[in-house]
């Protein structure tokens, strides 16, 4: 399957940096699957299926997950959609994360791609990657779950910026919505799944979620992005650059964010930039933190 038509990224899209080859192993090593066939990573049936239960759209006092989210101004009907309350959250979720405990054996403190959705604010529906009848891959060269590499950290590639590019649009046809990565489209989460994201969405967010360890001692020693303050800015901070969204199906345009959770911004923290319409980065914002050893975070905790 393929999606109806496909988009029109306003005249700042930039292509994304990268070392011109597939961004994981799997496709360079193997050049995907058979037609037809997507990959899916094998998984331990004594794993328990890990699953979110707290909604990661709010700050809340007392909360064990720390955030730094930018969004858009959430508006009834904006984004040709809604949702009434936190009880009938629908979500579709894209991004890298660093999960050990959720791929133990696949280089865990790796960035890995992953995608999620709940239709019930994470009571009793969604999953990570292909955990759960739900999101359906049609590409057969993306591992959901598989790590991206190269990737920037502050002690390998400091000087070299590797990028991809996530894009989410709505499909009427198909209908769902569809992802894609790096201008190949992956998937989609259909419409099916949900009760109130079925055709559109009004709320949209980007940033960073620290969940610690239940046996986390103290503060986490995770850091978020890629372990730096935003205020070190390009090429130390991690941060994400043309930031847009499409009130209609096929056209988007630069969001204008605004700073809608940072639990504590002595741990964790994101500054907005708001570059001209002639900039390659369009809508952008650095975002992140140290993981331990930072005293003034460990000072108010």
């Amino acid at each position: 399957m393929s999606p109806s038509s496909y988009l029109n990224l306003q005249q700042n899209h930039v292509e994304p940096r990268s070392s011109g080859l597939h961004p994981q192993s799997f496709a360079r090593e193997h050049g995907g699957c058979p037609e037809g066939c997507i990959p899916v990573q094998r998984r331990d049936p004594k794993q328990p299926l890990l699953r979110k239960y707290q909604t990661p759209t709010l700050s809340r006092q007392g909360t064990s997950h720390e955030y730094a989210v930018v969004g858009m101004p959430s508006s009834k009907g904006a984004y040709q959609g809604q949702f009434d309350n936190i009880n009938s959250l629908n979500t579709a979720e894209v991004g890298w994360q660093v999960y050990p405990s959720l791929h133990p054996s696949d280089n865990p403190l790796a960035p890995h791609l992953f995608v999620y959705w709940t239709a019930d604010a994470y009571k009793s529906t969604g999953c990570y990657n292909l955990g759960c009848a739900g999101f359906v891959q049609t590409n057969n060269k993306w591992v959901l779950g598989g790590t991206v590499s190269p990737y920037t950290t502050l002690d390998v590639h400091a000087n070299n910026e590797y990028e991809i590019s996530l894009v989410v649009f709505y499909d009427s046809t198909t209908p769902g919505w569809w992802l894609s990565i790096s201008d190949t489209t992956i998937g989609y989460w259909p419409s099916s799944l949900y009760t109130t994201l079925q055709a559109s969405a009004d709320l949209l967010q980007w940033g960073g979620e620290i969940l610690p360890s239940a046996t986390t001692v103290g503060h986490t020693t995770t850091a978020m992005g890629s372990g730096a303050f935003p205020i070190e800015g390009y090429p130390v901070a991690a941060y994400h650059r043309n930031v847009t969204y499409a009130t209609s199906p096929h056209t988007f345009f630069d969001a204008t964010l605004q700073i809608q959770a940072v639990t504590n911004a002595n741990c964790y923290n994101i500054s907005v930039e708001q570059g001209d319409f002639s900039s390659s980065w369009g809508s952008y914002f650095f975002f992140g933190g140290p993981r331990g050893g930072n005293p003034a975070c460990i000072k108010q905790t």
